[in-house]
Order: structure tokens, then sequence, then C-alpha cells
């Protein structure tokens, strides 16, 4: 999910964004989810949420180009280099 800090949206709407979306692909039953979540924000859990570089990026990061291409050369439907 990709969310933009420099959007006018509040922390508090992404906070709610991530909560129902967390919440739906729970096999918890959703008041359990609520204060497992509850409990889990009051004990830091937003200091242990942070930003992170998109997946492609961060293979772009580990792998350059020829390092792709040496991985890849005997693929039958080679894809460009993400």
């Amino acid at each position: 999910m990709t969310l933009n800090p420099a959007s006018d949206d509040l922390l508090r709407d992404y906070i709610t964004a991530v909560y129902v979306i967390l919440m739906r692909a729970s096999a918890m039953p959703e008041e359990a989810f609520k204060a497992r979540f509850e409990d889990e924000f009051e004990n830091g859990l937003l200091h242990r949420v942070g930003v992170y570089t998109a997946p492609h990026e961060a293979f772009r990061q580990f792998y350059d180009r020829d390092e792709y291409d040496a991985m890849h050369q005997c693929d039958p439907d080679r894809r460009a280099w993400l």
C-alpha cells in the first residue's frame, strides 16, 4: 500500500486506512482485532511503523542491471529490468 506523505491527508486517515485493510484481511473476529490493534498501538505500534522504499526500488538497490541480466539470461519470457 502506498500513501503519499506529501498529500493533505491526516495521519489519522492513514492509520484508519491501515486499520481497515488489516482488519478485513485478518481471520480474527472484529472485536478481537480491535482490542489487539488498540493494545499494540498503546504499546508502541506507532514507533514500529516506518516508511520503506517501494519493492522495485529496493530490488534495484541490491541488483544492478548486469546482475539482473545474468540471473535472467535463461528465462523463456525475459521481462525488462524492473
